[in-house]
C-alpha cells in the first residue's frame, strides 16, 4: 500500500512533512507504542482538507494525534495515515476573543488569555496537550471545564466539508463531547471572555496551578495523565464520591508494576513509564489489574479516560 500512497501524495502536491513507518514513541507523553504507516504534519487547514479527501477516495483510515497526551498507541502501530497537529498552532486575538487552531498547546492559550487580562483558564496552566484534544474530550481540572468559555468549534468531515458547531450544540458533558462520536477533524475554535483581571494577577494564578501539579509529581515521569474517569456510582453506594485514584490507592496497588509500567505512588490514577522501557501491552495489562482489583473490592467499574489508538 505504501508505495502507491507515496506516489499519490506526491501527485496532490502536499508539501507538509510526510514520514513512513515513523515511530510514535517520541510523539506520545507515555513514550511507548509502535509506528505509523504514514505520518503527516500538515502546515495549514487547507492541507488537512486535501489529506482527508485523499484518504476517503483511497479508503485509507486516518487517525488524529495532538501532543499524544491522554492516549495509548498500540505496540503494533497505527495503520493508514496519522495526522499530527503540531504545525496547526495559530492564535488570532480580537479584543476579548481568541480564534485558536487545534494544535495550539493549552499552556500557550492560557498565557495569551492571562496576558490580555482575560480570566477563566488559569487552572489549566500546566495541563499537557493541545487545545484541540482538550475540546475533543472536554478536559477539566480544579472544578472547571475547557468548554466553559467556548463559542464555537469548526471541524472537517471525512469528505472535506467544513462545519461549525456552536458550543451549546456540542453536547459537552463530563469528559465528553459530540466530537467523540463523529469522525471529523477539529480544526479551530473560538473563545470569548467576559471576566477580566490584572494580567499580573492572572499570571500569578497560572503559576500557582502549575506549582500544584509539580507538587503532586505530575512531571516526574512520562505518563498519559489520568487513566480512569471519576466513577459514576449512585449516591447510596458506600464509595460514592471517591475518585478513581483514591479507590486504586485503597486497593493497595500504588507502586504496583507490570514490567516497565508502574502505578504512580504519588497519584494512583497515573500509570508512568519511569525508565522509558514500558510497552503499551504492559500498560494494558496494568489497566486490567486496576479494573479487576477495584471491581472485586468495591464493586465499581472503572472506565478509561485515555483513548486507545491503532491495532
Amino acid at each position: 500500500m505504501i508505495p502507491t500512497v507515496r506516489e499519490s501524495l506526491e501527485k496532490i502536491n502536499i508539501t507538509s512533512k510526510i514520514l513512513f513507518n515513523e515511530s510514535l514513541k517520541k510523539y506520545t507523553s507515555l513514550q511507548c507504542g509502535g509506528s505509523a504507516d504514514i505520518f503527516i504534519q500538515p502546515d495549514n487547514i487547507s492541507i488537512v482538507r486535501k489529506i482527508l479527501l485523499f484518504a476517503k477516495q483511497h479508503a485509507i483510515p486516518v487517525t488524529f494525534l495532538g501532543k499524544g497526551t491522554n492516549v495509548l498507541v498500540s505496540d503494533r502501530g497505527i495503520r493508514g495515515i496519522t495526522l499530527q497537529t503540531e504545525n496547526l498552532c495559530k492564535i488570532t486575538l480580537c479584543d476579548t476573543s481568541f480564534t485558536v487552531e487545534c494544535g495550539v498547546e493549552v499552556d500557550k492559550l492560557v498565557i495569551s488569555a492571562a496576558e490580555n487580562g482575560c480570566q477563566g483558564l488559569e487552572g489549566f496552566y500546566g495541563l499537557p496537550g493541545t487545545i484541540g484534544g482538550s475540546i475533543f474530550g472536554n478536559a477539566g481540572c480544579f472544578g472547571y471545564e475547557i468548554s466553559e468559555h467556548l463559542d464555537w468549534v469548526e471541524y472537517i468531515t471525512p469528505d472535506s466539508k467544513l462545519i461549525r458547531v456552536l458550543s451549546e450544540d456540542a453536547d459537552f458533558s463530563y469528559r465528553s463531547s459530540c466530537f467523540l462520536k463523529n469522525s471529523g477533524f477539529i480544526s479551530q475554535m473560538h473563545f470569548t471572555f467576559h471576566n477580566f483581571e490584572s494580567p499580573n494577577e492572572l499570571i500569578r494564578r497560572c503559576m500557582y496551578y502549575r506549582l500544584q501539579r509539580e507538587k503532586k509529581g505530575h512531571y516526574t515521569a512520562p505518563s498519559a495523565g489520568s487513566v480512569f474517569k471519576k466513577p459514576d456510582v449512585p449516591e447510596d453506594h458506600p464509595y460514592f464520591g471517591f475518585s478513581a485514584g483514591s479507590l486504586i490507592e485503597k486497593s493497595g496497588l500504588s507502586g504496583f508494576s507490570v514490567n516497565g509500567a508502574v502505578i504512580a505512588d504519588f497519584h494512583a490514577n497515573f500509570i508512568i513509564n519511569p525508565e522509558k522501557k514500558a510497552s503499551s501491552d504492559d500498560v494494558l495489562q496494568l489497566i486490567a489489574v486496576m479494573q479487576k482489583r477495584v471491581k472485586r473490592m468495591f464493586a465499581i467499574d472503572l472506565e478509561c479516560e485515555i483513548r486507545f489508538l491503532g491495532d
